[in-house]
């Protein structure tokens, strides 16, 4: 479940959460076969619980100060002794790293404990759980329909379970994300609205600057930092100056559940071939066919991905100075 919380509260509201979580892992145990379903849902549950009562409270993990412990490789088996670091760190490619950051320290020593007190079994259950929840669409089939959309009307107010079409389409944007974005570009986002976008993003920056001006209530120190800020601010419209490459993403027909394990196999692999790199700042934390936008404080970026620049939201024949003065608003 989404949270600490969720596990530890004794509020009458999270007592619901438990009872609707509990049946739909009883029902995920049962189509993998296990033998006694609501048992191994228990005991699932049972062991969530002591790992949620390690982790840290939310406001905690907030703190970025206390979130950020930067170890060496020394560091990091003197501070969680219940893993084989060596052993893990291979065998999850990361053999060669020798700097990490560890968030929630006393969580991660409290709760690898558990490694070592509680039974095999459980664990073996916990984890045969978690990989079947966590490739949804791979392996549920109608049968899980009831169980799925209880436990998403207790935690997110989700009436239904979305149609398969949908949940598909997400799929495909998660594995895929980039490759679909580059067709829905092609077909959906004429280099034209690009450059009318890249106009307008242009005119505001320009009228945000004269204004920094002539504010009578900003002190010299403060505009001389809000100019400098606008002056690395950097607006991406549309899509990525460069696709992600796919092609060591192998997909066959026929086979979902191994093409999801690939995918994120492939991804995974691709965020450790990052490691000792310089940050790339020109990846998207979006997909182009994303009706959405977000601003990165961290690297003073904003992005616009293709699908909200359309009608109503961006309309490359409307008058310039009215789609103007929707944006500014």
């Amino acid at each position: 479940m989404p949270d600490r919380d969720f596990y530890l509260d004794k509020n009458e509201r999270f007592g619901g959460y438990r009872a609707a979580y509990k049946t739909y892992v009883t029902r995920i145990m049962e189509l993998i076969g296990d033998r006694d379903p609501a048992a191994s849902a228990d005991t699932v549950i049972a062991l969530e619980t002591k790992i949620a009562t390690a982790h840290w409270e939310r406001a905690k993990r907030r703190d970025v100060l206390a979130t950020n412990n930067p170890v060496d490789r020394a560091g990091l088996k003197d501070m969680i002794r219940a893993i084989d670091w060596d052993l893990f760190l291979a065998a999850a490619g990361l053999g060669s790293v020798q700097h990490f950051v560890v968030k929630e320290t006393t969580a991660l020593q409290d709760g690898t404990v558990l490694l070592d007190t509680e039974p095999v079994e459980a664990w073996k259950q916990y984890l045969a759980f978690h990989i079947a929840a966590r490739t949804p669409t791979a392996c549920r089939n109608r049968s899980t329909k009831p169980a799925s959309t209880s436990t998403g009307k207790r935690l997110n107010g989700q009436e239904v379970q979305r149609d398969r079409w949908k949940r598909g389409v997400a799929l495909l944007d998660d594995l895929l994300g980039e490759g679909v974005g580059e067709l829905y570009v092609a077909k959906f986002f004429p280099r034209d609205s690009k450059v009318k976008m890249d106009e307008l993003v242009a005119n505001l920056n320009k009228a945000m600057g004269e204004r920094l001006l002539a504010l009578t209530w900003m002190d010299d120190t403060t505009r001389a930092a809000a100019q400098k800020k606008l002056s690395t601010f950097e607006p991406r419209v549309g899509y990525p100056a460069k696709w992600r490459d796919y092609g060591a993403y192998t997909v066959e027909q026929r086979k979902l559940f191994e093409n999801v394990r690939a995918g994120q196999k492939f991804e995974w692999n691709r965020q450790v071939a990052r490691l000792g790199q310089t940050v790339d700042r020109a990846e998207w934390g979006m997909n182009a066919q994303t009706v959405n936008a977000y601003y990165n404080e961290l690297m003073n970026q904003i992005t616009f991905p293709a699908a909200i620049l359309q009608p109503p939201f961006f309309d490359p024949n409307a008058d310039r100075r009215s789609t103007m003065a929707r944006s500014a608003q």
